[in-house]
């Protein structure tokens, strides 16, 4: 099956990320990561929609996401 638009630009699904902190209990994310997670991180798109299902994560892993967002030059809000 041909593509829509075969010319298209192939551009990544996700602009930047929204940092965000929970207010309900959680496991992190990370599977051998016993603490309980306190940030929220929610992946967006170019016009601010949520991309894909938000990564709840403790302190310690949500500076590891955050620095891995920045080294890929995607926009990091703080809310």
């Amino acid at each position: 099956m041909l593509a829509v638009f075969p010319e298209a630009a192939n551009e990544p699904s996700i602009f930047g990320i929204q940092v965000g902190r929970i207010y309900f209990s959680a496991r992190c994310l990370f599977r051998a990561c016993r603490k309980p997670a306190a940030i929220c991180i929610r992946p967006i798109d170019r016009i601010g929609r949520p991309a894909h299902r938000d990564l709840l994560v403790c302190d310690a892993h949500s500076e590891q996401l955050i620095q891995r967002a920045r080294s890929k030059q995607l926009d990091v809000s703080i809310r």
